[in-house]
Parts: C-alpha cells; sequence; structure tokens
C-alpha cells in the first residue's frame, strides 16, 4: 500500500497541475506501529493481543481510505465546478465571436465601392481573429481535460482559424467574394463550437445535479424498487418522442412560413455562402425561440439514445438494427447544428419528416414486441386439464385408500401395517 501511495506521489507531481494529495504519514506510522506489535506477540505466542493489534491496524486502514475518498470527492467536486464555470466563459466567448462575425457579415453586404467603412471593418476583421485565438488556448486548454472532445475541438478549431486568416487575407486583396464566403465559414464553425459546448456544459450541470442528489439521498432506489428503475431513469417510450418531435416540426414549420428577414430562402432552395444568419435574430424567430427548439432535438436524441443503450439485441432488430437508430440519431444532430446556424432549407424540413417516419416504425415495431412479449408469456402458462372420468374414479379410490391408511394406529409394528394395507386394497378393488 505503501508503494503505491508513493508511485501516486510520484504521478501527481508529473502533471501539469498537481493536485493536492491527503498526508497519510501520521496514519502510516500508526498503522506500521501496530502491525510491528501484532507480529512481536506472535511471536511471544500471545494471539490475544496480537488480534487487538491487527483489530486497529484494519481500523486506521479503513479511517485513512476514508479520508482519501472523501478528499477525492471533494476535489472531484471543485473541479467540475471550475470545469463548468470555464466551459461557460468559453461558450460566451464563443457565441460573441459569432454574433461580432455576424455583424461583419451585413455590414459587407451593405458595403458598396471604395466605401471609406471597409479599412474599419478590416481592423474588426483582425479583431476578431485575436479574439478567436484566446478562444483557442482555452479550448485546447479544456480538450486535454476532457479527451472525448479533443478531436471535434482541433477539427472546428482548424478550420475556423484557417477562414479567419483568409478573411483577412481577403480584405488586404479587397476580394469581397472571399471575404464573404470566409466569414460566414468562419461563423458556422464558431457555430458548431457552440453547439457542442453547450451540450458537454448541459451534460456537466446535470452530473453535478446527480451528483448533488444522490449525497443528499434523494434519487435513491426505494425499498424493492431495482436501481435505473426509477422515474427519473425511466426512458421514454418511442410514441413519447414521436409526439415530441411532431411538435417539434410543427414549430419548425410554422417559423419557416412567417415573414423574416433578407436572406430566407425560397422554397425549394438552399443557403449559399454569406446567406446564412448567425447568433442574432433569424428566419421568423428570435434567437431564444430557435435556441429553444434546439435544446428540445437535443433533449429527443438523449432520450433515444437512452434507450437504446438499455434495448436488448432482439428490440434493435425489429426496429431496423443499430444503424438505422444511429442514423436517426445522427439526423437529430445534424438538425441541431443548422438549427444553431439558423440554416432554415426545405432539405430541413424534409429530414425532419424522414425523423418522424422512422419514430413511427419504430413505435410500431415496440408496440408489436411488446404484444408478442404479452403473448409468449400467456403461453408459457401452465393451464389445468380436465381429467378423463376413468382416471377421476381412480383418484377417488386412491383418496379412500389414504383415509383409511391414515386410520392405521401409528405404533402398528410394519408387519402388520404392511398386512393392513393390503387387506384394504384388496376390498378397494
Amino acid at each position: 500500500m505503501q508503494q503505491q501511495l508513493k508511485e501516486a506521489e510520484q504521478k501527481n507531481k508529473e502533471l501539469e497541475e498537481p493536485k493536492e494529495l491527503e498526508d497519510t504519514k501520521a496514519q502510516e506510522n500508526k498503522i506500521n506501529s501496530e502491525q510491528q506489535q501484532a507480529k512481536e506477540n506472535l511471536d511471544k505466542k500471545d494471539n490475544k493481543k496480537a488480534k487487538e493489534n491487527q483489530e486497529k491496524a484494519a481500523e486506521e486502514m479503513e479511517k485513512m481510505a476514508s479520508s482519501m475518498k472523501e478528499k477525492q470527492e471533494e476535489q472531484e467536486k471543485e473541479q467540475h465546478e471550475e470545469d463548468a464555470e470555464a466551459l461557460r466563459e468559453i461558450l460566451e466567448n464563443t457565441i460573441q465571436l459569432s454574433k461580432d462575425q455576424e455583424v461583419l457579415i451585413e455590414e459587407m453586404k451593405r458595403l458598396n465601392g471604395y466605401s471609406p467603412q471597409y479599412v474599419e471593418l478590416a481592423k474588426q476583421q483582425k479583431v476578431a481573429k485575436d479574439n478567436a485565438k484566446i478562444i483557442e488556448d482555452s479550448l485546447l486548454a479544456l480538450s486535454k481535460r476532457v479527451p472525448e472532445i479533443r478531436s471535434f475541438i482541433n477539427r472546428e478549431v482548424t478550420k475556423l482559424n484557417d477562414n479567419l486568416d483568409k478573411s483577412v487575407e481577403g480584405y488586404s486583396q479587397r476580394n469581397f467574394m472571399e471575404i464573404r464566403t470566409r466569414q460566414q465559414y468562419a461563423m458556422t464553425h464558431a457555430n458548431n463550437l457552440a453547439v457542442m459546448l453547450s451540450q458537454v456544459l448541459n451534460q456537466m450541470q446535470q452530473q453535478n445535479q446527480q451528483a448533488k442528489s444522490a449525497k443528499s439521498g434523494k434519487g435513491k432506489p426505494k425499498p424493492g424498487q431495482k436501481p435505473g428503475k426509477g422515474q427519473g431513469n425511466k426512458p421514454m417510450s418511442m410514441g413519447q418522442l414521436k409526439k415530441r418531435q411532431e411538435e417539434l416540426n410543427k414549430q419548425l414549420r410554422e417559423g419557416m412560413n412567417k415573414p423574416g428577414q433578407q436572406g430566407q430562402p425560397k422554397p425549394g432552395e438552399g443557403q449559399k455562402p454569406g446567406e446564412k444568419g448567425g447568433m442574432g435574430n433569424g428566419q421568423g424567430q428570435s434567437s431564444e425561440q430557435i435556441a429553444r427548439m434546439a435544446a428540445e432535438q437535443m433533449a429527443i436524441r438523449q432520450q433515444l439514445q437512452k434507450m437504446m443503450e438499455q434495448m436488448d439485441a432482439k428490440q434493435k432488430e425489429g426496429m431496423g438494427g443499430n444503424k438505422a437508430l444511429q442514423e436517426m440519431k445522427q439526423m437529430m444532430e445534424q438538425t441541431e447544428k443548422e438549427l444553431y446556424n439558423k440554416n432554415f432549407t426545405t432539405q430541413m424540413l424534409q429530414r425532419q419528416q424522414e425523423i418522424l417516419t422512422r419514430l413511427l416504425e419504430s413505435e410500431k415495431a415496440e408496440r408489436k414486441q411488446e404484444q408478442e412479449e404479452k403473448r409468449e408469456a400467456e403461453q408459457a402458462k401452465d393451464r389445468p386439464k380436465p381429467t378423463p372420468p376413468d382416471f377421476e374414479q381412480y383418484i377417488q379410490q386412491k383418496n379412500k385408500e389414504k383415509e383409511l391408511l391414515e386410520t392405521i394406529p401409528a405404533d402398528m409394528q410394519p408387519y402388520y401395517k404392511e398386512k393392513s394395507k393390503a387387506y384394504f386394497n384388496k376390498i378397494g378393488k
């Protein structure tokens, strides 16, 4: 144990930011002392005192383990809170970068010829590029602590920087088309990062809330209730997900039919670079309404993921297999990104209808699965079969014999018991 503690201490020193480890020297010395005394008492054949020393050593070990565990939990809680706060700050800065980029896009649309405002916009683009560098450093530091998002962050940050560099270069060459295209792409990658950061922050907040609930005793399973089957952990049914998706699709259709700002695509047309909105007001709906729809789509996707994790292979096969469910989840993710980017197109509505159709098919498959399981359960029940008349007479005769045998005294010798049994069988026939 002491060797492991030394190794942990050495590894901790090698970290970029070493953690504050529990000082266990005093407890280690006490445990060593008790174990040494136990050894000496065993050598003296004094097993009673040796046992007392061993129990004290074990008690000290438990205290030390408990103290180290509490310290670890406290540090993890502090780390989670620091990460959440840092993540929230990065998210706000990323959204602000997207807003700044959107303002530049709109200003460039209104710019005509050799306007004196052109130089000022070039300076603002340079400032946005410098701000992106600050966000990049924070994101890379975050990715080191959260390896799951490292590849995504590296990819999006690289594309963001590349497009910002080319937009600044476009200003120096007065290449209006290049400027607008690169600004639009830069804003898109900033929005992609914002969506991802929002999802990670949401998950961290949920984990912190669950940890607090578990510590306070809330959320624990009731007596006789299995873990994971409580109300909070129970996933929705496909029917419930379908209803939520149907309502979301309705909101999207209504929003796209409202008169919006300039740059709204006509039916059947896609969005071209430089025509998409940013994080400000969008086509027919406010940023708050769009954010709510994106959050609702994310919630539906997370419920689908939870449902997939609790499904067995047979259920997934009935719903088209794991691949079909994964494709549906990916379509939802694409909708979330487009909502944050305000990329409202007829393709989005077609995708949303496809998601709804697949949810309907999955709901039917789920209902069919439940019916088959119910049918199998009913078939497995033992049903009493009618007794044939001849066999019924035999049973009645046996019952009479049993009643007669029960009248035989219990203290009768085995020989006479057998004779009595043979006699009753004979007269019974």
